[in-house]
């Protein structure tokens, strides 16, 4: 089991670093390379984490989010049966396009998915907390969308530069800001600090604002 957990970690730190160096590795291989060589290439990244995808037969490993490494490769392996970097430039759009799914679909389900991430802090949220979290569960669900139209548009330009500098860059300046305002917001308004860095970091601005938390 300890071996078997371990390689599952070593699996989705490998994807994690894959699809955040994705857009950057696109742009050299396409730059330098014929498109059939660089999908091949760009597969490479991929193949790990989608053969154990496909290998694993649990419920949980087809969840959208497990079948992104999937997805992905085939996307290149079109890219590279025809011979053109087309495919391989819709991957942001299909990233974009399951979280939106992910998200979305807590939304009906339930619970919301930032009420899920509260909750590994806290259990017992309050009223107030559970409509914060549904409201920012549904602007993550329009991120998502906006994002990935806006790659979708950047894919049909006839140069990669824009597609790159927004996919590779901006998106996740956009995402980590986003991420930074809910989180720094929640925590001003409702406490909840807890003892790791970034919530101790933020008690001090608290407390300099005037606003002091538990």
């Amino acid at each position: 089991m300890g071996a078997r957990r371990t390689a599952s970690i070593v699996s989705a730190v490998g994807l994690g670093l894959a699809m955040i160096g994705y857009p950057v590795a696109a742009y050299f291989a396409f730059r330098h390379l014929e498109p059939r060589m660089a999908s091949g290439v760009l597969l490479l990244m991929f193949v790990p984490a989608a053969a154990s995808r496909l290998a694993a037969s649990t419920r949980r490993a087809l969840a959208p989010l497990a079948l992104l490494p999937v997805l992905t490769a085939a996307l290149l392996l079109g890219s590279a049966a025809l011979g053109s970097a087309t495919l391989a430039l819709l991957v942001p759009v299909v990233v974009n396009a399951t979280l939106l799914l992910v998200f979305g679909a807590t939304l009906v389900r339930g619970p919301p998915m930032i009420e899920r991430f509260a909750r590994l802090q806290v259990e017992d949220l309050t009223p107030a907390e559970l409509r914060w979290c549904r409201g920012w569960t549904w602007g993550w669900s329009v991120f998502f969308l906006l994002n990935g139209g806006i790659a979708l548009a950047l894919a049909q330009l006839p140069t990669m530069d824009a597609w790159t500098t927004y996919n590779g860059l901006v998106a996740y300046i956009l995402l980590g800001t986003m991420f930074g305002v809910e989180y720094s917001i929640r925590k001003y308004r409702f406490g909840r600090l807890g003892d790791h860095l970034l919530d101790r970091a933020l008690r001090r601005v608290f407390a300099a604002l005037g606003r002091s938390h538990p």
